[in-house]
């Protein structure tokens, strides 16, 4: 049933990474998503706001809701993991330390708004964090982000031209190909 070209019973490969990215209409006149806050609209920091949600993935620090991270990320080096501060509030909710051991929850939710501390400043979001070599990834909240938008930036790998995407500078994400590979810099 299968060849090289793929499926002949079924011809229709699924791929949630090929679908198009523009408005679908839901059954009552609207827009799936109407009614949601648009993510540029999102706080600033918002992983460490109030009703921030954590899921904990144990030793494995690929995302499972961030986008599909290749396995190789794994065992990648230059594959970065916001590690979080000894004295970060943040820390401490998701270690819940007891009797100077972490006891790991399989969902955190902050309480209330957290102060940053070192790396978290740094930074707009996150997708994963390290505590203590056990990994939590941050669940972003449900938004809406626009099929047009203002300011748009055509965004690449370094010193390559295809494939391009455009991109809005009012998210707080990027492509890893938007950043200096000397991290220092």
């Amino acid at each position: 049933v299968d060849d090289l070209w793929g499926n002949h019973i079924d011809p229709m490969n699924i791929d949630p990474t090929w679908r198009d990215v523009f408005p679908k209409n839901d059954v009552l006149g609207g827009y799936i998503g109407d009614g949601h806050p648009l993510c540029e609209d999102l706080p600033e920091k918002m992983f460490l706001k109030k009703g921030a949600v954590y899921r904990f993935l144990g030793t494995s620090k690929l995302s499972e809701l961030g986008g599909q991270d290749p396995p190789e990320f794994e065992t990648r080096d230059d594959v970065e993991i916001l590690t979080l501060d000894g004295n970060s509030a943040l820390k401490g909710l998701l270690c819940n330390e007891q009797e100077g051991v972490c006891k790991y929850a399989n969902s955190v939710t902050v309480g209330t708004n957290l102060e940053c501390k070192g790396a978290e400043c740094r930074v707009d979001t996150v997708r994963v964090v390290d505590v203590g070599g056990r990994f939590y990834e941050y669940v972003r909240p449900s938004c809406v982000e626009q099929a047009f938008y203002n300011g748009a930036k055509k965004i690449s790998q370094k010193e390559r031209h295809w494939p391009a995407v455009c991109a809005n500078p009012s998210l707080p994400v990027a492509l890893g190909a938007c950043c200096l590979s000397n991290k220092h810099e």
